[in-house]
């Protein structure tokens, strides 16, 4: 018998995917269909492991969306203001929600239930 799954899991692994592929629209148009294909397959394996409960998917999704706020505030930091001295708003709208639902996903991720039904 499978334990039941907490909405807040299934949120999380909804959730994930958005937070590294929510760029500002310039930066979607420029990725390849290969690179976009090897992130939805990489998404998706780790969906699924989360989905089953695997140990391995709750560390890979905590490494995954400490590095996106790490990158994404090193991006900000040295692309918020263009070469002209205008401020990029696209750039700093875009990464402020993804830290801000990278965040959200690290907070429920270490919740204790979450913690319990994948030990």
């Amino acid at each position: 018998m499978q334990p039941d799954r907490p909405r807040n899991l299934l949120l999380i692994i909804a959730l994930q995917f958005v937070t590294v592929v929510l760029l500002p629209p310039s930066t979607l148009r420029a990725i390849g269909p290969a690179i976009a294909g090897a992130i939805v397959v990489l998404f998706a394996v780790l969906g699924v492991a989360l989905y089953r409960l695997r140990a391995w998917g709750r560390t890979a999704t905590i490494f995954l969306q400490g590095m996106n706020i790490i990158v994404r505030l090193l991006v900000l930091l040295s692309n918020a203001v263009t070469s002209s001295g205008d401020l990029d708003l696209w750039l700093i709208g875009v990464s402020v929600v993804s830290m801000a639902l990278s965040a959200l996903i690290l907070l429920e991720i270490e919740k204790p239930e979450i913690q319990m039904l994948m030990q």
